[in-house]
Order: structure tokens, then C-alpha cells, then sequence
């Protein structure tokens, strides 16, 4: 999987992340999303990492794979590492 692993935002690295999950077949239910990434997480400051793991579905249906996404604060850009299992 080929994708920009160092972004000029947290939200940038996110969207990355799901836009590369989604092309893969994979959905990912917004309320999942908001409850994990917008409401439970906060962007990492310099030298921190921010992980979340968010559950992924075909068709709808349940999968038992997650996507694990994790971000590493830098000035001032931030290092995207993702993957799925």
C-alpha cells in the first residue's frame, strides 16, 4: 500500500487512512468514527503518539478485522502509520 506517510495536519493523516481503508472494500461506520477519532482522541503533541483502532465492515456486515492508526507528532508535520488487521 503506498500512501504519504508524513502530513502538514492530524486530520490530513486521518483521512489518508480511512480514504486508503475504503479502497480496499472496507466501510467504516461514521458514528464509529466520530465517537473514536473526534470525540475520544486529540491530535499528538510534539513526540507523542496518538494510536485508535476502529472496527471495519463489508457489505455492511462485520468483519473481524480493525483498523489500527497511529500517529507520531513532529514539528510541524506528522508521521502516519496504519494498518490493518
Amino acid at each position: 500500500m503506498n500512501y504519504p506517510v508524513y502530513n502538514p495536519t492530524y486530520s490530513a493523516c486521518i483521512d489518508v487512512a480511512i480514504q486508503a481503508t475504503l479502497r480496499q472494500g472496507y466501510t467504516i461506520k461514521s458514528d464509529d468514527l466520530w465517537q473514536v477519532v473526534a470525540c475520544n482522541s486529540s491530535r499528538p503533541k510534539e513526540g507523542k503518539t496518538m494510536t485508535c483502532h476502529l472496527p471495519l465492515f463489508e457489505d455492511d456486515k462485520p468483519q473481524r478485522k480493525w483498523l489500527h492508526i497511529s500517529v507520531y507528532g513532529m514539528n510541524p508535520t506528522y508521521e502516519l502509520n496504519f494498518y490493518i488487521l
